[in-house]
């Protein structure tokens, strides 16, 4: 159960690092209410806001989900009793 739950993340994380390699910016909806955390990772261009990722963001999550899977992978197997 552990084993799959590690793979899961470890797959989520790099498909979403995959992807990063192919979004320059994500645009928010002029009507989204504020976010704290959103304003940290965003700028504001006249009424819309714009997130725009780190350069080094799709290279770090590929490289931890890898990891995560190859923890994953060396997992000793459960014992059946």
């Amino acid at each position: 159960m552990i084993r799959a739950g590690f793979s899961a993340v470890g797959i989520t994380m790099a498909l979403w690092g995959a992807s990063l390699f192919y979004v320059e910016a994500v645009t928010l909806k002029p009507g989204t209410p504020p976010n704290p955390l959103l304003s940290l990772v965003s700028h504001s261009t006249n009424a819309e806001r714009t997130i725009q990722f780190a350069q080094w963001l799709p290279h770090t999550l590929i490289g931890v989900g890898v990891v995560t899977i190859l923890y994953a992978i060396a997992l000793p197997r459960s014992a059946k009793h």
